[in-house]
């Protein structure tokens, strides 16, 4: 995953680090005490942190050194260890050694998403617990207008259902960040009243995210229970699988 995906806390709007946390507390309050849990694409290392409070030892695989390095600096504690291994290939990770497995904004970086998946399955213990986020490419590429680059293979909400469910047991599906039209015509408005950008003045940074945050505050925390057949309405989709 490229180094400008991923986030390090401090760094970024603080609508951008609330959606991660956010997804990372969820994850965490679903994790039963003691037990032992993946981090598939950890990042900078907060989300372990966030695991590491209730689980017994977390493991959290990275492809970048950077990342792994910051990680260590600021969120190791006893029972984290951060390993540095490419998703794409075999984890080196006994079969069923893993209690639950966490993977967020990791699923769009990867071709062989199906490989990923069966890898997880592999080190996942019989009835154990997978919790996956994907971005719903019908809306933060079709409403968005944008198409992220460092995405290679984004999925539409009934893409993202059906590929988790040849997997595993899908038992809830959250959506998190709803689109509505009109909250985000009132960021519009707000930012047009700020003048172009490049050409009389440009936003602040601060202010931009304080301006930003202040719209979608009242959504951008929350994670809400979907159904897998209803059209999407959400930024992000997150699963909590069982493996079968």
């Amino acid at each position: 995953m490229p180094a400008t995906e991923r986030l390090y806390l401090g760094t970024g709007l603080h609508i951008q680090e609330e959606l991660h946390l956010g997804r990372y507390r969820f994850a965490s309050s679903r994790i039963e005490t003691g037990t032992m849990v993946l981090d598939a694409a950890c990042g900078s290392g907060y989300g372990s942190a966030i695991l590491a409070q209730h689980a017994r030892h977390v493991v959290g695989v990275d492809v970048s050194a950077d990342a792994l390095a910051h990680a260590r600096a600021h969120y190791q504690v006893p029972n984290i260890e951060f390993i540095q291994a490419d998703l794409s290939r075999p984890l080196a990770l006994p079969d069923r050694s893993c209690d639950a497995v966490v993977s967020f904004e990791t699923i769009e970086h990867v071709r062989d998403q199906h490989a990923m998946l069966a890898e997880f399955h592999r080190v996942l213990a019989p009835g154990g617990t997978l919790i996956v986020s994907s971005p719903d490419r019908d809306i933060i590429s079709g409403k968005a207008h944008e198409v992220n680059e460092f995405h290679v293979a984004e999925l539409s909400k009934p893409e993202f259902v059906d590929l988790i469910g040849r997997h595993f047991q899908i038992v809830e599906l959250y959506g998190q960040m709803r689109y509505e039209l009109s909250t985000w015509k009132t960021a519009a408005r707000q930012l047009a009243r700020q003048g172009p950008f490049g050409l009389r003045r440009r936003v602040r940074s601060w202010r931009l995210g304080a301006l930003i945050d202040g719209v979608l505050a009242p959504s951008h925390r929350l994670l809400e229970a979907v159904s897998p057949t209803s059209p999407g309405e959400h930024w992000w989709l997150i699963a909590v699988a069982t493996k079968r």
